[in-house]
């Protein structure tokens, strides 16, 4: 039903659908505002006497004794990310896992993601949760999907991620989970980054990759397998305003971003009871192609060469992987890989 040029939701939408449409926006929430959130929480706690001395105990905790925990492996509750909420997150575009091959669990690997896309709902969905089944496709492998430092300084939103068994992105993080948690745990990160959500417009197969090598570095000195993972659907699932490089937008975000390792995008999708506009991402497939593993020998001190070598491998296997089910799961507008 059109009214005003806005294209509206009808009345008899079925409630599944309806409770698909509640659970994608509680991740939208979460994604752009937990940190909000925490922070209103700790100061409406701060200034209600009976929550005070409690709250000032708990920042204690999460700043002076509890701050190794998200490059430690972090605290991982299995039953949070089993939630009914994550399935219907899920079903909502729908989003499934294309599994190529075995991966045996008692060798470690480190998953890398893409697109970034804007939310990175497919990275979601499939690693942070367990939404679209990822244990039942891969059993004996433990995920902990990684992401900035920065987001594990905003209280009780921190607490929450860590339940979900996300961890911090850094080197000493990295290695820890895949040198000393045992066989099977292993890492996902999305390897494009926030710069590369710039570049998320339907259709396009924009990579930040030509130069980031530090997953490689991680990979060899760790030993861990690689695994390129690419989501067919991920830049389709919101509308982002045209900010070709070299345009005051386009500047505007990388210099945003250089300071606050955010990203500024404008973009929309539709609204809970409309088609037109709003934050929701559109109901798009998205596909996520798990790929075969690439053997990794571990090197302590790796060289550049083999570094480089390591990573054209990677390069290959990720183009391979793309073209090999593209024309079944992209679209007739899905560019070619070009990296960046």
């Amino acid at each position: 039903m059109k009214l005003l040029g806005i294209d509206f939701a009808p009345l008899n939408i079925p409630l599944q659908r309806r409770l698909q449409t509640f659970a994608t926006l509680v991740a939208v929430a979460v994604f752009l505002l937990g940190h909000v959130v925490g922070i209103v929480i700790t100061v409406c706690f701060l200034l209600f006497p009976p929550l005070t001395v409690p709250t000032i105990l708990y920042l204690i905790w999460i700043y002076f004794i509890d701050y190794k925990c998200p490059r430690r492996g972090g605290r991982r509750i299995d039953s949070c990310r089993k939630w009914s909420i994550w399935n219907k997150l899920s079903d909502y575009f729908p989003c499934k896992i294309i599994k190529s091959c075995e991966i045996d669990p008692s060798r470690n690997y480190l998953f890398a993601y893409h697109p970034h896309g804007l939310l990175g709902f497919g990275f979601q969905i499939t690693f942070v949760t367990n939404g679209n089944g990822f244990y039942d496709l891969f059993p004996g492998i433990t995920l902990h999907p990684l992401t900035l430092s920065l987001v594990f300084r905003f209280p009780f939103i921190r607490d929450f991620l860590l339940s979900l068994g996300i961890c911090d992105v850094s080197r000493d993080s990295c290695r820890h989970i895949l040198e000393k948690m045992g066989p099977g745990h292993s890492i996902a990160i999305v390897i494009g980054g926030a710069a590369e959500a710039l570049e998320a417009h339907p259709g396009y197969s924009r990579l930040k990759l030509k130069h980031r090598r530090g997953f490689i570095r991680i990979a060899l000195k760790s030993g861990a397998d690689l695994v390129p993972v690419y989501c067919f659907g991920e830049n389709d699932v919101y509308k982002q305003a045209s900010n070709p490089p070299g345009s005051w937008l386009r500047n505007f975000q990388t210099r945003f971003m250089r300071i606050t390792t955010f990203i500024p995008p404008i973009f929309h999708g539709r609204g809970i009871f409309n088609y037109s506009f709003g934050l929701l991402p559109y109901r798009k497939p998205l596909y996520v192609i798990i790929g075969k593993p690439i053997r990794v020998d571990k090197i302590e001190s790796p060289t550049e060469e083999q570094i480089a070598k390591l990573h054209k491998v990677y390069i290959d296997s990720l183009q391979e992987l793309f073209a090999r089910y593209k024309n079944e799961y992209g679209t007739a507008d899905t560019e070619e890989i070009s990296l960046l």
